[in-house]
């Protein structure tokens, strides 16, 4: 569920059929951003904190939210720099790209954890005009999104995921073959 196994090491162990359960992670990262894109008044400045750059799924979302900025008429996507899916880098690289570009008015942040990095240095600077997204429904995600500081995020559905790994476990057992690959819809979140 949500990771990919190396197909030359699943064969070895004889693993084979294994299906790939995830989400569509550049579809909604897409809406997550353009969540952003639709409340700005344009021109406007946007930036993208990135997950670990190697990441299939950080790639992805990267991916989604360029697409939904580029899309959006008079929206300049002036930054992207990568967090690592942290708190404390997402507070720091928040930090130092609104330094270099104090326009920004819309963050696209790839996780919430980054997305809470960002709030709390917007916070810190008493910083309350700029929009910012996240991914993954986490319950602090949640709650700064019914404070009203964070615009929108993505749930994952986790459960759901779950859900059909075991399904899956007790299909293959009784010898069904298996889709390779089964994609969870997500779901925006905001507080309106």
């Amino acid at each position: 569920i949500d990771n990919r196994l190396d197909a030359d090491l699943s064969a070895s162990l004889g693993l084979t059929g294994v299906p790939f359960i995830s989400v569509d992670n550049a579809a909604g990262a897409y809406l997550s951003a353009k969540c952003i894109a639709d409340r700005l008044a344009t021109p406007a400045e946007v930036m993208i904190l990135e997950g670990i750059r190697e990441a299939k799924n950080a790639q992805d979302r990267k991916a989604g939210a360029e697409r939904a900025f580029s899309e959006a008429e008079g929206l300049t996507l002036v930054a992207s720099e990568t967090a690592n899916w942290k708190i404390d880098e997402a507070y720091t690289v928040t930090r130092k790209l609104l330094q270099d570009h104090p326009d920004v008015k819309g963050i696209f942040a790839a996780n919430d954890m980054m997305a809470l990095g960002a709030l709390k240095y917007l916070a810190d600077a008493g910083n309350s005009d700029v929009l910012v997204a996240g991914f993954d429904a986490l319950a602090e995600a949640l709650a700064a999104i019914d404070e009203g500081t964070l615009l929108c995020t993505v749930d994952q559905q986790p459960a759901e995921q779950g859900y059909l790994g075991v399904q899956f476990a007790v299909r293959a057992h009784n010898g069904e073959k298996l889709p390779a690959e089964v994609l969870v819809d997500v779901n925006l979140i905001r507080g309106d």
